[in-house]
């Protein structure tokens, strides 16, 4: 067997594959806003990982570390005042 997957511009499909070349399974979605879903996957954050975030600003030791860790706090409040959230 073999899993088939095809990524089109506003569809994807997934099927199982004989050897025979057979389709045994076959699962498929239209996609209509690719470009809000790929903007929304990468500013929306869950809850639990922004709280991770500034949970490790919080514990970080080092300067820089701290330093990166309050710059990603500030990108997720400015995702925010815009009403992009990060969360």
């Amino acid at each position: 067997m073999q899993i088939g997957i095809d990524l089109g511009g506003s569809h994807i499909a997934v099927a199982i594959v004989s050897k025979k070349n057979t389709i045994i399974a076959k699962r498929e979605k239209d996609i209509k806003n690719i470009k809000e879903m790929c903007i929304a996957v990468n500013v929306k954050l869950s809850p639990d990982v922004r709280n991770a975030i500034l949970t490790a600003r919080e514990n970080e030791e080092s300067e820089i570390g701290s330093q990166i860790l309050g710059q990603l706090e500030e990108n997720m409040d400015s995702l925010e005042l815009r009403n992009l959230t990060a969360s």
